[in-house]
This record gives structure tokens, C-alpha cells and sequence, in this order.
């Protein structure tokens, strides 16, 4: 058996790559319903426009930007991952982000807690804590709406699991901070 790791890109990447790859899939996923996937459900909305892909593009753009940023600015990289988010998620027309899409932010929210001084973490967690709720207060203020016809969820009943992956992002880098300081 080999002492080497079977991946050892996978065991040392940087949490940057992983914020880029969890997000770049989370959009996939959002946008593969206009494209008739087998086995996956379809849209009955008709799909973004080319003004619309060129906002995901732009998202994504920012995306692999804001990943590059995760070690050296990581407040900075942390709105730009929101803030890409919410436009790509706007752009396609969903109501609410995907999971794979705020997982990107909270790796890049637990990577900040356990690398970040206690200013910057806290300001890491209450962005990452507060935006989906307030994305949905948006929605509702602007007179968006905040479900589709054709589906069972809200942006006002799914905004608890992202914050639920938010606290245990924000534990794990704790964590990892804490035993590192030991």
C-alpha cells in the first residue's frame, strides 16, 4: 500500500479552490433546469435571457476572483462571494440562493474564523448570519416574489437552512482556530 495520499491536491487545496468549485456547482445545478436534464426536473418559467447569462458571467467572474482573495482579504472576499450570489440567483430567476452556493460562502466564513482576528470574524459571521434573512425582506420590500407558482419553498422558508450551515461553519472554524492555538 502507498504512503502517499490517493488525491493529495484534494487533501491540501486551498480553501479558495474549494469556494470556487462548491459555488461554479451550485449555479450549474441552478441553471440546469432550462436545459431538460433526464431525471431531473425542468422549469415551466421560460429561461434568462443572454442579458441574464452575461450577469451569471460576470457572477462568476467575481467568484473566481473573490476565491482568490479568501487568504488575503477575506472581509472583501466574503461580500464579493454575496453579493455574486445574489445577482447569479437573481439573473436566473430563482427565488432563493442554492445550497452549493452558500456553501461557497460559509467555507470562505469558516476559513475567515479560524485564520481572522476576533474583529474579523465577527464581522464574518454576521454577514454571512444576516444576509439571507435580509435578502428576503429585500425581495419583499421591492414587491419580488418570494415563491414560484410551481414550487413548495419561499425565500422566507428557506432561509433557515442556510443559516443553520452558517453557525456550523462558523463552529468548525472555531474550532480549527481554537485547537490550532492550542
Amino acid at each position: 500500500m502507498s504512503a502517499t495520499p490517493f488525491l493529495p491536491l484534494v487533501t491540501y487545496a486551498p480553501p479558495g479552490v474549494w469556494v470556487a468549485v462548491s459555488w461554479c456547482l451550485g449555479i450549474v445545478f441552478g441553471a440546469r433546469a432550462y436545459y431538460g436534464i433526464s431525471w431531473l426536473p425542468t422549469s415551466t418559467v421560460p429561461g434568462p435571457g443572454p442579458w441574464q447569462w452575461l450577469l451569471v458571467a460576470v457572477a462568476a467572474g467575481t467568484v473566481l476572483w473573490a476565491s482568490r482573495l479568501t487568504a488575503r482579504r477575506p472581509l472583501l472576499s466574503l461580500g464579493l462571494l454575496i453579493g455574486a450570489s445574489y445577482v447569479a440567483t437573481h439573473a436566473i430567476g430563482a427565488t432563493n440562493l442554492g445550497f452549493l452556493q452558500y456553501a461557497a460562502v460559509d467555507i470562505a466564513m469558516g476559513s475567515v474564523v479560524a485564520t481572522a482576528a476576533r474583529g474579523t470574524r465577527a464581522a464574518a459571521v454576521a454577514m454571512a448570519l444576516c444576509v439571507h434573512p435580509l435578502y428576503a425582506l429585500l425581495r419583499q420590500l421591492l414587491g419580488l416574489p418570494t415563491r414560484h407558482a410551481h414550487t413548495l419553498t419561499s425565500s422566507w422558508s428557506d432561509w433557515q437552512t442556510p443559516v443553520l450551515l452558517a453557525v456550523v461553519a462558523w463552529l468548525v472554524g472555531d474550532s480549527v482556530r481554537r485547537t490550532r492555538a492550542a
